[in-house]
């Protein structure tokens, strides 16, 4: 990492009731993931650093000068949408070499579209691609100004399963190969925790925890954060108090010096992939669901214990 190359410097951003307000920085290179519910102002952010939308309050600086008040065209800044919002009366080359500077010059447009795994495409009509095509293509446009940043919003929820795979891979190989500083915004915590260098959690208009994704994970700052970025279960402890814990973070049998419970087998509910067991924890009826590959074999029933729970600030 270099330097800052986006700060947002004591920002407030208000719609009626709702008021967004961000004081953190972004250094150059670096992949951060904007996370968190719809509403929670993921979106209002992204539009606050590519210009759509001017802050209340506050200031926004890119490469260390002051672009609050400037127009996106001016930012340089590459986004790619969603909903791809690419040109239909164009063909691919077109729309990618809507981006580029210098409209003389075909070479960027083969070399962009080589970038993405779209070599020869430049003649076709973007009715003719598929959805995994069309993303890459409105990738190919965004990366045709050489932006500082580049915005990702959600650019794999219209896929299925197999496309979001080859597609992140593509992802995270432009990012590593270029150093380019991208952030990507999602509800998605799979893709957020594998991504990023760090994650910006958004709830309710702030920023509640920003950090890396192991970090995160595992020691989030309160208990809305530990649900929202994986699995929790909770038992009771021997004075009645509730623990926390991530499922893989619980052992067969007894330990000396740990937390220590009874807990019996209540029903397993096949997941495809693995089976999901919930149990129920004997003297207090709370229950709780444990993957099966959290183990190497499933007790019916007996003690257990908790290698380590979570401790909330």
């Amino acid at each position: 990492m270099e330097k800052e190359i986006l700060v947002f410097d004591n920002v407030s951003c208000k719609f009626k009731e709702f008021e967004l307000v961000m004081d953190f920085s972004i250094e150059k290179g670096e992949f951060i993931t904007f996370f968190g519910h719809s509403g929670a102002g993921k979106t209002t952010a992204l539009h606050l650093i590519a210009g759509v939308l001017k802050p209340d309050s506050g200031k926004i600086l890119l490469n260390g000068r002051d672009v609050t008040s400037l127009p996106p065209w001016k930012r340089n800044i590459g986004v790619v949408f969603q909903d791809y919002s690419l040109f239909p009366n164009m063909n691919v080359g077109k729309n990618v070499g809507y981006g580029v500077k210098d409209k003389k010059e075909s070479s960027p447009v083969s070399e962009l579209l080589d970038l993405v795994g779209l070599s020869g495409y430049q003649k076709r009509q973007i009715h003719s691609l598929s959805g995994g095509q069309r993303q890459r293509v409105a990738l190919a446009r965004a990366l045709a100004t050489n932006p500082d940043i580049l915005i990702l919003d959600e650019p794999l929820s219209a896929l299925d399963g197999i496309l979001r795979k080859s597609l992140s891979q593509e992802i995270r190989r432009l990012h590593r190969e270029n150093n380019l500083t991208t952030i990507y915004i999602t509800h998605d915590i799979s893709e957020a925790l594998s991504f990023s260098d760090k994650i910006a959690l958004f709830s309710e208009g702030k920023i509640v925890q920003f950090d890396t994704a192991q970090e995160i994970y595992n020691n989030p700052v309160n208990l809305q954060v530990a649900k929202l970025t994986g699995s929790l279960c909770e038992i009771a402890d021997s004075n009645g108090q509730t623990i926390y814990f991530r499922p893989e973070n619980l052992g067969i049998g007894r330990r000396t010096g740990m937390i220590n419970f009874k807990a019996r087998l209540a029903d397993s509910l096949f997941k495809g992939s693995y089976f999901e067991f919930e149990w129920i924890q004997e003297g207090t009826e709370k229950v709780f669901s444990i993957p099966s590959y959290c183990f190497d074999q499933m007790p019916l029933g007996g003690e257990f214990y908790l290698k380590k729970y979570l401790k909330f600030i």
